[in-house]
């Protein structure tokens, strides 16, 4: 120890911490991550499988700042006080967005929701650490609404991820599955809900794409005999060529040419007339 000095030994200290928190994982925004007197095994840390429902808040997410709107979910995170490694068989991750403020005593909320994760996988744990999924599918979130988890798996080995609860009393914010695959849920319901944080990223751009209509003709043989009919995108199938005629389009099959009169029409749902002009 004589030959180290102060110098070394901050050193050394430094980057002990800097190698600790550069493997930390931390979301970007979390409920919760007081940690209370005890943790429940419920559902990543049962082996014959189990399904848990369990219901955010608008705006909870708000640690350590709001998650602001315009964002999509890129992960998920457990807050987790046992440590070990757990490999699951068909684990699933299903979100929803509703304006709820509580579940329904002894059923799960019935969606439909957006399957976010599924697939066998291997988790790992540390005590008082938070415990990652990155999403296969991300996921569009509104701070103006609750956010509905259902997380499920029909078979866990190995040890650890029990996971920290926080409880909100007054309304059911968790449904657990009585037992494993297929999922039923149990009778009653609770105010525990998960210590839950997420990673987010911008969200990508809605477009409205206007109404979109299109028809596949009928290949036009040669010497004519017109098969007068198309295919369309919507409405109804086969749709009537109304005083229409279908001709050799050369290279591109088959074209509708003619001189229209005010009643040329194709009938689908959408009315589509040609006018009283010459047309192909």
């Amino acid at each position: 120890m004589s030959n180290l000095n102060y110098k070394t030994i901050f050193t050394v200290l430094f980057l002990l911490v800097f190698s600790v928190s550069a493997f930390a994982q931390t979301p970007q925004y979390y409920n919760f991550d007081t940690i209370p007197g005890g943790t429940n095994s419920s559902p990543f840390a049962q082996t014959g499988g189990k399904a848990m429902n369990n219901l955010f808040l608008a705006e909870e997410f708000n640690k350590p700042t709001p998650l602001p709107a315009g964002k999509r979910i890129t992960a998920v995170y457990f807050h987790t006080g046992t440590a070990g490694t757990r490999t699951f068989t068909n684990l699933h991750i299903l979100l929803k967005q509703d304006i709820i403020t509580t579940l329904t005593t002894g059923a799960f909320y019935p969606g439909p929701y957006d399957t976010v994760f599924v697939g066998d996988t291997s988790l790992t744990s540390t005590v008082g650490g938070w415990m990652k999924i990155t999403l296969k599918n991300k996921f569009n979130y509104d701070p103006t609404k609750s956010l509905i988890l259902f997380v499920g798996q029909c078979g866990a080995s190995g040890s650890g991820l029990n996971i920290y609860n926080a409880v909100m009393a007054g309304s059911i914010r968790r449904t657990l599955s009585v037992g494993g695959c297929p999922f039923v849920a149990s009778t009653g319901g609770d105010a525990i809900f998960a210590h839950f944080g997420v990673d987010v990223e911008p969200a990508a751009p809605v477009f409205t794409l206007p109404d979109l209509i299109y028809y596949k003709f009928k290949n036009n043989p040669s010497p004519a005999s017109t098969p007068n009919f198309a295919i369309p995108g919507v409405g109804t199938n086969p749709a009537p060529l109304t005083t229409l005629t279908l001709t050799s389009g050369g290279q591109f099959d088959s074209c509708l040419s003619g001189t229209a009169t005010a009643s040329a029409k194709i009938a689908t749902g959408y009315n589509l007339s040609t006018g009283t002009s010459s047309f192909t």
